[in-house]
């Protein structure tokens, strides 16, 4: 497990909340192999970065930017999150707190949760 693959989750329970919220009747599991979440070209953009305005836009039919500017409320309530901003066409860049770096740092250390096993 990865902290990527942690947040991953957190971003598809993110998305299910604005999809309820919103109503539309997209179906995730449908766009879930196109979503990612990984590290930003320019680490100046944050910890991590993600394309799920872009390729949900299709889906509910709006530009990407509009769904990204909805949906950043989403991701700032998610657990470590320190800050998120809107780049380019519509990625959602997010920044973690220094605690939630340091907690992983802790883990892996620690070697709590066997973080250094690879599911491959």
């Amino acid at each position: 497990m990865n902290i990527y693959k942690i947040y991953f989750g957190y971003l598809i329970d993110a998305i299910n909340s604005f999809k309820y919220d919103f109503k539309h009747t997209f179906d995730i599991t449908k766009s879930i192999g196109k979503l990612t979440l990984e590290p930003p070209k320019d680490i100046n953009n944050g910890d991590m970065s993600t394309n799920m305005a872009m390729v949900l836009s299709k889906e509910i039919k709006q530009k990407p930017l509009h769904i990204a500017e909805n949906f950043i409320p989403y991701v700032q309530k998610i657990h470590g999150v320190f800050d998120v901003s809107i780049a380019g066409p519509g990625f959602i860049n997010i920044k973690l707190s220094a605690t939630t770096w340091t907690n992983c740092m802790e883990k892996i250390l620690f070697n709590k949760l066997d973080w250094d096993k690879l599911n491959i």
